[in-house]
């Protein structure tokens, strides 16, 4: 389940206009950290890392 929520989030760092805390309460978690650890652990970067890829 997280990481279906994950892979989802991946299309929501192309967009500037959304924070990280914002796409990851729009992916469905609790909180930025979390879902922060969550995307590292699969991609190996942090969603901040990946936008600006």
């Amino acid at each position: 389940m997280i990481s279906c929520r994950i892979i989802k989030s991946r299309e929501f760092p192309e967009d500037p206009s959304l924070t990280i805390a914002e796409i990851a309460q729009n992916t469905g978690f609790s909180s930025q950290g979390y879902f922060t650890n969550c995307f590292k652990r699969i991609f190996g970067c942090t969603p901040n890392k990946y936008r600006k890829q």
